[in-house]
């Protein structure tokens, strides 16, 4: 058995008892055999009619959990019904019928049991329903309801008059809409009582063909949202629809027949199709020759009602402009079809608007031969070469044009590059002169200072006049002056990073700590310039130089293994 409580479904089973979630069965239940499930206390908590009596379960932190099961009754619980939230009945085959009576918390019951001394008519074949919130015994031979002023049941003579009397109830059913449904041994259907204040008035509609379809011993009835009932079978499941308020039945139109009304012997289908097209020649589908357009479709109604009653939609999309266009005729022609894939459609409908199932009959009318697929293919090879000639011709010339043009662009940007390459030799060679030429000029212009002044300090051991001494004296600073101060240093500095990319410029800003004089030991080094070469151009002996050079590698940082002339020429 299923019940919902809540948004819980629960399962009763052979194995015990079950929560459906996510698809599977879990079991929330220590012993076997459940029947069926009643929710409690706004469906926190659950009684469950097993094999031997009631259960509790409740709700723990979204889990249902099993807490007990009640002492004091072990009677087989598949008979359940749920008077209000704290009295419960149950109807025992053989034994009669029980009142539960549950406290306030559903920790403790109470049992108290009915027999013939309370009114049944015998413990055998009694059924317990809730009917208008109250509850109603079906027994043996006739309806018997529960009066609690007497605690004791009394024929109910309502029943007895609408179904007659030593009539054997089954099953009682109340509807969302209060209707009342019985099942007897013959008969089944429904009652409806309108009370007013004069009367009673009962309203019967009996369905005595369904009386036998019901399971026996497990007859159950579902109400659908619609008003329609579900009725379980052996076979399967009955469906009544809108019981007491029956229409005519919704018309099913089907084809009876598709052929060509141009031609003898045109029969292409005959008889019943449904959803899957009917297939032809092992064919998934129906495919004419271009000749064959002509079409007649034949159908009819499978309901059989009053053929005035009923209309017909026929309808092929893309040749009928009208898709809502009714008629009364059962068979449509037509002719000169194009050539394609088409769906023939049609429904039928009653005066109540009721419109049955869609029948369709799809098929192809193949293309005329000039429009074959061998002919759209040599219809599509000739505009092809002829759209490739208009297209490739002029784009081989305009590629050839293109490809002249880049390489007389090639041949003047190499002749560019030439004029480029030899105009910057010749001013490197220029510079170079320039920057000899400045070399040249200091050398020549220190070794004449050095002689000058190496001539004034010998002459000064001949001066015996104070005066021309001191004079002397101030010759030689002033060449000394000259020689620190001499500006053809500054010029000699821009010729010599033009050509050697900024070499000074960047020693200064890698090295600072590099005086000027080390500075002019590193270019004099960069023009690979030897030791005795560079000894007259800084004014000093080559120990001298010898000493500058050390002193060099200390503040670059050098190891002793680099070669200071090397690290200068590739710096």
């Amino acid at each position: 058995g299923l019940d919902t409580i809540g948004n819980s479904l629960f399962m009763g089973h052979n194995a015990g008892a079950f929560v459906i979630d996510n698809n599977k069965a879990v079991k929330i239940s220590p012993d076997p055999g459940y029947w069926r499930f009643i929710g409690v206390d706004n469906n926190k908590k659950v009684i469950a009619g097993g094999y031997e009596g009631l259960s509790l379960f409740e709700n723990r932190n979204g889990k249902w959990q099993f807490i007990k099961k009640y002492e004091g009754f072990k009677e087989s619980s598949r008979l359940v019904i749920k008077e209000n939230e704290h009295r419960f009945w149950i109807a025992h085959p053989y034994r009669g019928i029980f009142q539960i009576n549950f406290d306030e918390s559903y920790e403790n019951i109470s049992v108290k049991k009915y027999t013939t001394e309370e009114g049944l008519p015998s413990l055998l074949r009694n059924h317990v329903f809730l009917i208008n919130n109250k509850p109603v015994i079906a027994g043996e031979n006739n309806v018997y309801r529960y009066i609690e002023s007497l605690d004791r049941f009394s024929v109910d003579y309502d029943f007895e008059k609408l179904l007659g009397p030593n009539n054997r109830v089954l099953r009682l059913f109340q509807d969302p809409d209060k209707r009342i449904w019985y099942l007897t041994d013959k008969d089944f259907g429904y009652f409806e009582i309108d009370e007013n204040l004069l009367n009673r008035n009962f309203k019967k509609l009996s369905f005595p063909k369904l009386a036998d379809e019901f399971v026996d011993g497990f007859e159950e009835l579902h109400f659908i949202v619609n008003k329609d009932i579900m009725i379980p079978t052996e076979s399967g499941v009955i469906q009544v629809i809108n019981p007491g308020n029956q229409k005519p039945l919704t018309p099913e139109a089907l084809l009876s027949k598709v052929r060509i009304i141009n031609q003898k012997d045109s029969i292409i289908y005959g008889g019943f199709i449904n959803d899957n097209i009917s297939k032809v020649d092992g064919s998934s589908e129906i495919i004419l020759p271009y000749n064959q357009n002509y079409l007649r479709f034949e159908y009819f109604n499978s309901t059989f009602s009053s053929s005035d009653d009923v209309y017909y939609k026929p309808y092929i999309e893309g040749i009928d402009e009208n898709d809502d266009f009714w008629t009364q005729e059962t068979y449509k022609d037509y002719s000169r079809l194009p050539h394609g894939s088409y769906t023939f459609t049609v429904s039928a409908k009653n005066n109540y608007g009721d419109i049955g199932q869609v029948s369709r009959f799809s098929f192809t009318i193949k293309p005329p031969w000039y429009e074959s697929k061998l002919f759209n293919a040599i219809y599509l090879l000739v505009a092809f070469l002829i759209l490739a000639g208009l297209i490739l011709i002029p784009r081989s010339k305009y590629r050839r044009k293109v490809r002249d043009m880049e390489n007389v662009q090639e041949k003047s940007k190499d002749e560019i590059d030439q004029l480029k390459n030899e105009k910057l030799k010749a001013e490197l060679e220029f510079k170079d002169k320039q920057l000899a030429s400045s070399m040249m000029h200091i050398v020549q212009k220190n070794e004449v200072l050095s002689k000058v002044k190496e001539e004034a300090k010998i002459l000064k051991k001949y001066i015996k006049d104070p005066k021309a001494e001191k004079e002397l004296r101030k010759l030689i600073s002033i060449l000394s002056n000259d020689e620190r101060l001499d500006e053809d240093w500054e010029k000699f500095t821009f010729y010599f990073d033009q050509v050697h990319t900024d070499f000074l410029k960047r020693l200064k800003y890698e090295h600072p700590v590099l005086s000027p004089k080390d500075q002019k030991l590193c270019a004099y080094l960069r023009m690979n310039l030897t030791t005795k070469e560079i000894a007259p151009l800084l004014n000093i002996s080559v120990r001298g130089v010898e000493i500058s050079r050390y002193r060099l590698r200390k503040k670059l940082q050098l190891d002793p293994s680099t070669n200071l002339n090397e690290f200068m020429m590739h710096y």
